[in-house]
């Protein structure tokens, strides 16, 4: 099992290729995520936001990406 630190770190490297941009409570996702799994879960986050009227999910899915810098 991972410790929380290891897995605070998987995390914050797997959502720092995600770009957000809001505009009239309408949010828009850009950006690459490693599965469908993760781009259905970041727009369901957003839909979630107190205030967020829309989203627009254009997050790319790139099965290869590597979250290693």
């Amino acid at each position: 099992m991972k410790s929380n630190s290891e897995l605070q770190k998987d995390v914050q490297d797997a959502i720092k290729y995600i770009h957000v941009n809001v505009s009239d409570n309408k949010v828009t996702l850009t950006g690459t995520v490693n599965s469908w799994y993760q781009k259905n879960i970041a727009e369901t986050i957003v839909r979630n936001a107190h205030g967020v009227w829309t989203v627009d999910n254009l997050l790319a899915v790139e099965y290869a990406l590597s979250l290693i810098d």
